[in-house]
């Protein structure tokens, strides 16, 4: 998928998921075109417009109501998962249509549990492979579909109403975040509308971001947590580290990453050990090609087995182990880069994740705050939360209480 990366770039087009994506004018399912080439540069140049600083600014505000959040509950037993996702969720707003949301907002709890049942459903119910590969069962299926399309029109309806909210108060000289980046673009380009242009290509496109940007984080942070309550001695090692290299003045920015290699570590560790989308994002070959030495035909759905590569015992050794250590150069001490661990977090070749960047800093940023100021346990007689999760689209945890210490 890298040395003949055109060749698998492709996204298997059926059916149901074109009734649920409203006809591919996404960034995840269409196919690698160079239409997708295009929509992709224009939201990466959307994207990029705040900058390295200006996307600390929005993370670092968002971790801040989160650290007086996880503050207010220290010692008590609490379910971490909704305010690790209205800090995720708020982050990718902030910077996609310009709002934010509190816990207890009605949009925000639509638009996250309709985000949650299509990612779920997407693979737990296999309805994708039923509807369009075994067509006898179609009749059996057509609630849950329709189920589907019901709750993926929650989110489009909401983006919707942001965009036309956009489009009436937009000035382009004072653009407010990537929205009227996008509309900035749109009205300096001579290209029709419906190429790339359009509402709906801009809704769906927003979709993604929101929905691909918030799930992965909120599941690997919970993830790390999970082992770091199940290994103490690798918890206390990273507080040493944040002790050693930020101090108690200060919390951590994202250039002090160089200095903290366990850290690091660890998030890396967290994303191997549970692939946070074990299948990936199923693939289609462009044309006839070759993989191992097999002949693979145009239009064959492929499947990226991130948990197999994840877990490969040829480059992990004892795989099944959490061991940031293996990340870490023994002769120097720093950090082994994924690249070179035939490790891929956020997929791989022409379909890379478009937000890594932006993902990689938001996952840092909340990890060493979060660590900075609190320590993670499970009080005696409760039982330790599971390292098995659920499989949707995504790998989630289980749900499970925690308790956070105040560190001083």
């Amino acid at each position: 998928m890298i040395t003949r990366g055109s060749d698998f770039a492709d996204r298997p087009q059926n059916f149901t998921t074109a009734r649920i994506i409203t006809d591919y004018k996404d960034i995840t399912f269409q196919n690698y075109t160079d239409q997708l080439k295009r929509h992709r540069k224009i939201l990466q140049t959307a994207m990029r417009a705040n900058g390295t600083k200006g996307w600390q600014k929005l993370i670092s505000k968002e971790i801040d109501k989160f650290l007086e959040s996880l503050s207010r509950k220290a010692g008590t037993l609490f379910d971490i998962d909704h305010s690790l996702t209205v800090t995720s969720f708020n982050v990718v707003c902030d910077m996609v249509i310009g709002r934010t949301f509190t816990e207890n907002d009605m949009e925000f709890n639509n638009f996250q549990d309709a985000t949650r049942e299509v990612t779920m459903c997407l693979l737990a119910t296999n309805v994708v492979a039923y509807y369009d590969y075994v067509p006898w069962v179609k009749v059996f299926m057509r609630s849950k579909l329709q189920y589907m399309k019901d709750v993926s029109d929650r989110r489009y309806r909401f983006l919707e109403s942001e965009l036309e909210h956009h489009i009436a108060t937009f000035d382009r000289e004072k653009p407010r975040d990537m929205i009227d980046m996008i509309l900035i673009e749109r009205e300096d380009s001579d290209m029709k509308a419906d190429d790339m242009y359009s509402n709906a290509h801009i809704i769906q496109s927003l979709i993604d971001l929101l929905s691909a940007g918030v799930e992965t984080a909120i599941s690997a942070t919970k993830w790390l947590l999970i082992e770091l309550i199940h290994h103490p001695d690798i918890q206390a090692k990273i507080h040493q580290e944040l002790d050693e290299v930020i101090g108690g003045d200060r919390l951590p920015v994202y250039s002090d990453r160089q200095n903290l290699p366990y850290v690091e570590a660890a998030i890396y560790e967290a994303l191997r050990i549970h692939s946070t989308v074990p299948l990936g994002v199923f693939r289609c070959t462009a044309r006839d090609t070759s993989l191992g030495g097999h002949d693979i035909p145009t239009n064959t759905i492929v499947i990226p087995n991130h948990w197999a590569i994840d877990h490969d015992e040829k480059v992990f050794e004892d795989p099944y182990s959490f061991n940031p250590q293996r990340f870490i150069d023994p002769k120097t001490g720093l950090l082994v880069s994924y690249n070179n661990m035939n490790f891929a977090p956020f997929s791989m070749g022409r379909r890379v994740c478009l937000g890594e960047v932006f993902g990689r800093m938001k996952y840092f940023l909340i990890v060493s705050n979060i660590l900075h100021q609190f320590e993670f346990v499970v009080p005696p007689g409760v039982e330790k939360p599971s390292r098995e999760g659920i499989l949707g689209l995504t790998y989630h945890p289980k749900p499970f209480e925690v308790m956070v210490k105040k560190r001083k």
